[in-house]
């Protein structure tokens, strides 16, 4: 050995080796691959198809509104297909409005459906599919959520900047609500007994209480909320904030915005998968569905559905998410399953096609087996030509 020169150890040799042997083993065990396992195809329209999806865990059965056709198709989550439509009054377009909002109310098993049109909400049988009631609201319907713990269906009115509140006993309105600019959506906090109501105009998330039909908090978020989830497992509520790429967590607990993730180009829709601890964020504008860790907050990937991706639900007893694709007139059926994930990236662009979601930390680089094992025999060879220097 030359002088001055010491004798290095393997250490970074067999850490490199032993890191590149065992990392697709650790990241097929750890990563959850989701993948759109089935496209439902919906009647044509002459301006959009789905906007809006129910979910009844009773009957396995998902309720999608379409408001271009005055429809509300009735999916059956065991076949992923058509079994029913139920006919609502026809929607023209209104402007800047959540079209064709829709809601299940597992109490009495009714579907609630939004006609900004004639502010107007179209109640009917879930297991019938008859036309139960038509209740006016204030103006211009929008977002819809089911309160289980009052029995009550409560209602954005965009045009009034308020929320209505309807029993489900009597289907008639019980109160009004003043709210801030543009209510669009809304999710229900059964644990708190609260609902989040998205002010799309002055980005700001108004906490109502149940309790006394009163708002109780204003929380400001990113630029032009639109969709709301809850997560009832850690306490969270999940705002898309459109204008600003992003989405927008809130604490239950304190009122406040918590974390602020990037997500897409125009987030629209979310929904919260319990199974995984994930959420769904819809990208209407690069017609993608991007999923988001609830552990962290940090995007793990996205996949391409149809065109427009608007509204979601879960469905919890086949564990998908079923996403619908308003100018793609379909619906996107995204599973969830344990399988090591798939080397090959979905593009994220306005033509983006279905397949597996690629976590982004993985498209950085990729690492066959063979490759491994060149590698391996190449450090080998060097450790037999002599020492590392």
């Amino acid at each position: 050995m030359p002088a001055g020169l010491t004798r290095r150890p393997r250490v970074a040799t067999l850490i490199l080796l032993a890191t590149l042997l065992l990392a697709p083993a650790l990241l097929a065990m750890d990563v959850r691959s989701q993948s759109v396992v089935s496209t439902v195809q919906l009647g044509p329209s002459y301006y959009g198809g789905p906007y809006s999806i129910a979910y009844d865990s009773s009957r396995g059965v998902l309720f999608v509104s379409e408001p271009y056709n005055g429809t509300v198709s009735v999916i059956a989550d065991s076949t992923d297909s058509v079994i029913a439509t139920l006919t609502v009054a026809q929607l023209p377009p209104v402007g800047n409005v959540v079209y064709g909002a829709i809601a299940y109310d597992s109490g009495n098993g009714e579907v609630f459906v939004t006609d900004p049109y004639t502010d107007v909400i179209s109640v009917f049988s879930g297991t019938t599919y008859a036309s139960v009631a038509n209740v006016t609201v204030s103006a211009t319907p929008g977002g819809l959520a089911y309160d289980s713990g009052k029995g009550e269906i409560f209602a954005t009115d965009v045009a009034s900047d308020s929320v209505s509140v309807l029993s489900d006993s009597t289907n008639s309105v019980v109160a009004s609500i003043a709210v801030s600019g543009d209510p669009t959506g809304i999710a229900y906090d059964s644990a708190s007994g609260q609902l989040f109501v998205a002010n799309n105009a002055n980005d700001s998330v108004s906490v109502i209480s149940d309790s006394n039909d009163s708002v109780v908090a204003t929380v400001h978020v990113g630029g032009s909320p639109i969709g709301v989830a809850y997560d009832a497992a850690r306490g969270q509520v999940f705002v898309t904030d459109s204008d600003s790429a992003a989405v927008s967590v809130l604490s239950v607990a304190t009122d406040k915005v918590v974390a602020n993730v990037s997500v897409g180009t125009y987030p629209t829709g979310v929904a919260y998968d319990p199974s995984t601890d994930e959420v769904f964020v819809s990208d209407s504008s690069a017609n993608t569905v991007s999923v988001m860790s609830g552990t962290n907050d940090t995007v793990v990937g996205s996949l391409g559905v149809g065109g427009d991706p608007e509204g979601m639900a879960y469905d919890a007893s086949t564990g998908d998410m079923y996403v619908a694709n308003f100018y793609g007139e379909s619906v996107s059926v995204v599973s969830a399953t344990a399988s090591p994930v798939s080397t090959t990236t979905t593009t994220s662009s306005t033509t983006a096609s279905s397949g597996s979601l690629v976590p982004s930390y993985l498209s950085i680089v990729t690492i066959d087996a063979a490759t491994i094992v060149l590698l391996l025999a190449v450090a080998m060879k060097r450790r037999a030509s002599g020492p590392d220097r």
